[in-house]
């Protein structure tokens, strides 16, 4: 192919060269054994049109570009017919009104053609900028064949009200370690497992599109903040629970504020250099109940002031008004199932502060929340809680109910009587409604690891 310099081209020789090597690599070249066999680029009847930097041109000539790709595909799906189209990086045409329409159009009339339009964006904010959301919000009103997936650090609000999804179906790809995505079409909803073919396995990871290395599922944002840590251990760890737990930037911040990595150390009755180790390595392992206890817990997000007098039912109010922020600093696997839930023996009706269920552990968690020290009587009456849950609600393959008592605070001496001897898994941890002191936790922690090293060297 000649490029013939003395006419007006719209592309440069240089785009064109681009784009041409692009799609000889994938035929013939270096990518060929990777897309031979699983494209349908192998003769003149396909058609690839490259917009790369279209966003960096002007306006006039970015809009004569967008119509010339529509004119041709209008063209060909509803005056042909028998044709396949697909727009990726959708957002390049939400720019224009009429571009708009275009889609719509074809969206709606392919169908009776016998063609299919396919329509691909992996950022919902894409749909939500200013001038376009109006316009694009009826391209999800039209009956389509619908996949989606997470929604990433979308804010969960926002993406059930573009996409006009009901809570419950994006509870079902609210967390990106499952895989999955979202299949609706009319009444019809399925969840769909998420895989790579082996091709694309051998090009960017395992199956389940999961990336073999943390670096692959993380944001330079993400590295960003992990940059500031000068600790390589605690680097590693948050680096490995932003993996794990799908943090967001904003999450990630937190995490590392509230010295998440220090209170897990400190949680541990038997903190030493291997739980360092294992924490930089693995980040959290969840394999007993005791792995989820965190002491203390943080609600700075609460915004109740330090000194000022509340009950425990503004708390647990002020607790599920902010859910989300509550799970996050519960830790993985925790899904919410209600408040005050009712137990009734001979009669008598006693209530569960919270519950949540464990999907990790498989087992119920029952919260019980003092706003002052823990008490024996508070330690009595969970475990009541916990024998019935066991008798009465458990399935059978549900493993043995977990109490956690959130006080203020509590005494060691006394926690480990009242929390002693009970076949139930009971635990009592403190809660501070502010971020903690970052120097004290890390002198704190350093204390037990010294205290670990004499107790080593003195045994040897």
């Amino acid at each position: 192919m000649l490029y013939d310099h003395g006419k007006k081209n719209l592309f440069t020789e240089g785009t064109l060269q681009e784009l041409c090597l692009g799609l000889h690599s994938m035929c013939q070249g270096a990518e060929a054994r990777y897309f031979n066999g699983h494209t349908n680029i192998k003769d003149d009847k396909f058609l690839c049109f490259g917009v790369k930097g279209i966003m960096q041109l002007n306006k006039r000539l970015k809009d004569a570009l967008l119509f010339s790709i529509l004119s041709y595909m209008t063209n060909s799906l509803l005056g042909a017919g028998n044709c396949a189209a697909s727009i990726d990086e959708l957002y390049l045409f939400l720019t224009n009104l009429t571009a708009i329409e275009y889609i719509r159009n074809l969206m709606k009339r392919v169908r009776k053609r016998d063609s299919a339009v396919v329509i691909a964006s992996q950022n919902i904010e894409d749909f939500l900028m200013e001038g376009v959301r109006e316009l694009t919000k009826p391209l999800f009103s039209i009956p389509t064949h619908q996949f989606l997936f997470n929604a990433g650090n979308t804010d969960p609000r926002v993406y059930i009200d573009t996409m006009q999804l009901e809570e419950a179906e994006f509870e079902l790809i609210r967390y990106p370690e499952r895989g999955t995505c979202l299949y609706r079409c009319g009444n019809e909803r399925y969840l769909l497992q998420v895989s790579f073919p082996p091709f694309k396995e051998a090009m960017f990871g395992t199956s389940g599109g999961k990336c073999q290395t943390p670096s692959g599922k993380l944001a330079w944002s993400h590295y960003c903040e992990l940059l500031t840590i000068s600790d390589e251990s605690k680097r590693s760890f948050y680096e490995k629970e932003a993996v794990n737990s799908g943090w967001s930037v904003r999450e990630l911040k937190r995490q590392i504020k509230s010295s998440l990595y220090e209170r897990l150390l400190l949680s541990s009755s038997d903190a030493n250099k291997e739980k360092v180790l294992s924490l930089a390595q693995k980040g959290i392992e969840i394999a007993q109940p005791a792995d989820i206890i965190r002491d203390p817990y943080v609600f700075e997000f609460l915004g109740i002031p330090e000194n000022k007098p509340y009950l425990e039912s503004d708390l647990e109010q002020a607790l599920v008004m902010q859910i989300e922020k509550f799970l996050l600093e519960l830790g993985r696997g925790f899904m919410f199932v209600g408040t005050q839930q009712r137990i009734t023996l001979n009669n008598t009706h006693y209530h569960v502060d919270i519950v949540f269920y464990n999907k990790i552990l498989r087992a119920y968690v029952l919260i019980e929340l003092k706003t002052k020290k823990l008490t024996p009587e508070a330690a009595g009456q969970l475990n009541m809680y916990l024998n019935y849950y066991a008798a009465e609600v458990n399935d059978h393959d549900d493993n043995p109910p977990i109490g956690i008592i959130l006080c203020t605070d509590k005494d060691g001496v006394a926690a480990e009587y009242a929390l002693g001897g009970l076949s139930n898994n009971i635990f009592a941890s403190r809660y501070v409604l502010y971020m903690p002191d970052k120097e004290q936790l890390v002198a704190q922690v350093e204390a037990v690891l010294k205290k670990w090293h004499d107790k080593n060297d003195g045994n040897q």
